[in-house]
């Protein structure tokens, strides 16, 4: 090693000597990503892929009526709601009941609104190729028994 290069290694601050190492070990030397930080990183790839019709089916967990939770299946073509039905034969669904996680778009809109709630936990998952929301868990309060609630998203398919 030549005499420059013996010198940059003298002055390497620590702590990019100490980040370099801890990545090399597969650590995240600045630390996990925030849960908002992940919503608009999804966010964006979701609107980079420029996907307006696609299909899924939605379960819903929460303390609701039945036909709220009941599994729908959701369309959407050129980025307008045209149907929301029951996944299945066993229980009917109201389609009103699932007027905020009609569209992706309104899904990324419900899991922002929870984090602005500030709540007690909260745990989402994104699909890593498209972006849309795989699913969320939310419990705004520690005390309370039936705040608790969340949806995945299953069956999603882009529709051409």
């Amino acid at each position: 090693m030549n005499q420059l290069g013996r010198r940059a290694m003298r002055v390497l601050p620590v702590p990019l000597g100490l980040a370099l190492a801890l990545g090399a070990c597969g650590l995240d030397p600045f630390g996990p990503s925030s849960p908002a930080d992940d919503l608009r990183a999804a966010r964006a790839e979701w609107a980079r892929q420029g996907i307006t019709s696609y299909r899924y089916t939605v379960h819903r967990s929460c303390e609701c009526l039945p036909e709220a939770t009941a599994p729908a299946r959701v369309e959407v073509r050129d980025g307008r709601t045209v149907s929301v039905v029951a996944a299945t034969s066993v229980r009917q669904v109201r389609p009103e009941a699932f007027e905020q996680y009609d569209t992706v778009e309104e899904l990324f809109a419900v899991i922002e609104e929870a984090l602005a709630r500030d709540p007690y936990r909260f745990s989402a998952s994104y699909d890593e190729r498209l972006g849309y929301p795989l699913g969320y868990s939310v419990d705004f309060d520690r005390e309370h028994v039936d705040d608790e609630g969340g949806l995945a998203i299953t069956e999603f398919e882009v529709i051409r």
